[in-house]
């Protein structure tokens, strides 16, 4: 963990993950999954479960870096 190199692949990393967290969350994704590949029931869920895991694992891997 020492190299700068590794540092920053995990910060970008994290930022990515914290990014695509972010994205999968707002109405227009959600609307857009509900009607294309999950179907009206799991989409709520599903999409919400995996912005707050993407966000979590982001936030865990930049604190832990910095």
């Amino acid at each position: 963990m020492n190299s700068v190199k590794d540092r920053t692949l995990f910060i970008v990393t994290s930022l990515i993950m914290i990014l695509t967290g972010l994205i999968y969350n707002p109405l227009v994704t959600r609307t857009f999954v509900k009607i294309k590949l999950l179907g009206p029931e799991n989409a709520d869920t599903y999409l919400e479960l995996w912005g707050i895991y993407s966000i979590t694992i982001g936030v865990v891997l930049f604190l832990w870096v910095v």
